[in-house]
Formats: structure tokens, C-alpha cells, sequence
């Protein structure tokens, strides 16, 4: 099977999650939802709704979740999902 192993195959999963992530980050700047924001928008217009990111946004220096904290998380999610897509498709199956 054609796909590589070790570090190669670390390479390729961190490049792949450094484009997912530049990606999610662009899709934020435009005023793109990814799911942190999706999930604190639908907190935010649910009534008693006890999930919500305001925390998160306190931890980078914001009063709520705003533009840098949607920043951030949308930038991990798509790093991450990027890293967990490469180290999947290029995984050796065992017979």
C-alpha cells in the first residue's frame, strides 16, 4: 500500500493540519460559523441554555466570545480535524 510510514507520515499529517487550519481560520475571518460557533450561537438563542463558550473568549482577553476566540477555536478545529483526516487516510491496515 502506497502510503507512508513514521515520521513521513507525521509530516503529512502536520502539513495536512496546517492547511485545514489556515483554511478554518479564513472561513472565521469571512464570518463563517465552524462548530464552537455554532454551538455558542444555538446556547445563545436557547432560553436557559447552560453551554456556552463565554469562558473561552475570557481566556484570550475577550468580554464574550468574539472574533479572536472564534479565531482561535475555528483554527484548532480545522488543525485538528486536518491532522485526524492525514493520520487516517494514511494508516496501514493490518491482515
Amino acid at each position: 500500500m502506497a502510503a507512508p510510514r513514521g515520521l513521513p507520515r507525521l509530516r503529512v499529517a502536520m502539513l495536512v493540519a496546517a492547511a485545514c487550519g489556515l483554511s478554518a481560520l479564513g472561513l472565521t475571518l469571512a464570518g463563517r460559523f465552524l462548530v464552537g460557533g455554532t454551538i455558542h450561537a444555538i446556547a445563545q438563542a436557547s432560553q436557559g441554555a447552560q453551554v456556552s463558550l463565554t469562558p473561552l473568549g475570557r481566556l484570550v482577553g475577550e468580554p464574550d466570545f468574539g472574533p479572536l476566540s472564534r479565531a482561535v477555536i475555528g483554527t484548532g478545529e480545522g488543525a485538528l480535524f486536518g491532522f485526524g483526516l492525514a493520520a487516517g487516510l494514511t494508516r496501514r491496515p493490518f491482515f
